[in-house]
């Protein structure tokens, strides 16, 4: 049995510790900005994975954009992010990944290059306006 869930677009308010989180399913949007350190990573990122299990149900042609805005996240969260990445690029057949960072933060874009090197991945850099 297949169940069938109405989607709507999620909002989850950043903290200190998280991220904004905000999927706009009619612009096909996921917005990831702020810091990424919540304290159970796993539960954090199964909100997530839950929710893109769902819009790709509902969304029929599998189009994703995914825009990351990352102060800081730690290692555990690091690697959580990476395997979330992961399952978008194998389960979205047109996945955008854009990943902004600021002009003078050369770790914000190296978090971003090391994550486009080891998917294989071509990310899209942008520096932030």
């Amino acid at each position: 049995i297949k169940i069938f869930i109405k989607m709507e677009n999620l909002i989850l308010n950043g903290t200190i510790n998280t991220p904004e989180i905000i999927l706009d399913i009619n612009m096909k949007n996921l917005s990831i900005s702020g810091n990424i350190l919540p304290e159970n990573p796993l539960d954090f990122f199964n909100i997530l994975d839950n929710y893109i299990d769902i819009y790709i149900q509902n969304n029929q042609n599998n189009d994703l954009t995914i825009i990351f805005d990352i102060t800081y996240m730690n290692s555990s969260s690091s690697k959580r992010l990476y395997q979330f990445i992961k399952k978008c690029i194998e389960i979205f057949k047109n996945l955008n990944i854009k990943w902004i960072y600021e002009i003078n933060d050369d770790d914000g874009k190296e978090y971003g290059l090391n994550f486009e090197s080891a998917l294989g991945f071509k990310f899209d850099f942008q520096i932030k306006q």
